[in-house]
């Protein structure tokens, strides 16, 4: 053989050994591909069973969102209530402290409109047990004048007696005397002169002061007006008999004004209130008060049908 053919024979073996390498070769990488592709499969399948259940826990979880995201919309709404509440007990609160200070301050004024009436009608009740006390005296006085003054008319009457019994026994001696002369029984010249009696009483002469007395009638007087508060102080009390709710008719002279309502008492005087239509510019201090019988109360309505 020449070198060509060795050479050729070379290249043959050579190619022969380099086809069995590839053979062998592409035997392995198929051998490797078809265990890889069982695998690639069994993860396919690991890993559609593995979307499944995902798609499983998607859809649970789908459905906890729907219902957290219903709950957080009955939340949202519950916290829209709750504000609002808030904010309408917020409202209330305001508006209630607003009508605590309103309260606070109408208490104060009454509370000041009562401490001005008590320390007026303490002053009212100082002049009255003043002018109680004058007045008692005043009658005291009047007792012990009218006293005196009844043992002198007794004293007169007295004398009045005594004068006239020896008036009467004078005259007597005198008809008797003027029978005997009538008789004959006396000379002229012993004519005893008629007599006059020595002493007469004029009792019309006696000046005698005239005694007033009160009545104790159901009357009385206005001895203040309120115009602030719409009430008027009367002087009736519990010694004049009226209660509270008594009704008493207001008089100027003899016109009807309106009615009045005891509201407070007191011993000697009384706080009223006015009677609608009466009000407090209607009436004025010492107007004339009187207690509202059945028969003034019908007598009342009349006058006011009347006007």
């Amino acid at each position: 053989m020449n070198n060509s053919g060795k050479t050729l024979t070379i290249f043959l073996v050579l190619i022969a050994i380099l086809l069995i390498c590839v053979t062998g070769i592409s035997a392995f990488f198929y051998v490797q591909q078809v265990e890889l592709r069982e695998v690639a499969e069994e993860e396919v399948v690991q890993l559609q069973s593995k979307e499944s259940k995902m798609k499983k826990e998607i859809k649970k979880i789908n459905k906890k969102l729907f219902v957290s995201e219903e709950k957080n919309k009955e939340a949202e709404e519950k916290i829209e209530n709750l504000m609002e509440e808030i904010e309408l007990e917020q409202g209330l609160r305001e508006e209630l402290k607003k009508e605590n200070r309103g309260l606070q301050d109408r208490l104060s004024r009454k509370e000041r409109e009562k401490d001005e009436v008590e320390e007026k009608m303490s002053q009212d009740i100082v002049s009255a047990e003043e002018k109680a006390k004058s007045l008692e005296e005043k009658l005291d006085s009047t007792i012990k004048r009218n006293t005196e003054i009844e043992a002198q008319r007794q004293e007169i009457e007295t004398q009045y007696q005594e004068l006239k019994k020896k008036f009467e026994s004078e005259s007597k001696e005198m008809q008797k005397k003027v029978e005997e002369l009538e008789s004959g029984v006396l000379p002229p010249a012993q004519e005893a002169p008629v007599s006059e009696p020595k002493a007469s009483l004029d009792l019309g002469e006696v000046d005698l002061e005239t005694i007033v007395i009160n009545s104790s009638e159901e009357g009385g007087r206005i001895i203040s007006v309120d115009k602030a508060t719409d009430f008027v102080i009367v002087s009736l009390g519990k010694k004049e008999g009226v209660s509270e709710g008594t009704l008493l008719s207001v008089y100027r002279g003899k016109k009807y004004l309106g009615d009045i309502k005891i509201s407070r008492i007191l011993p000697e005087m009384s706080a009223a209130d006015f009677v609608p239509p009466l009000r407090s510019q209607k009436v004025r201090k010492n107007d004339q008060v009187v207690i509202k019988s059945e028969d003034k109360a019908e007598t009342t309505g009349e006058e006011k049908s009347a006007e």
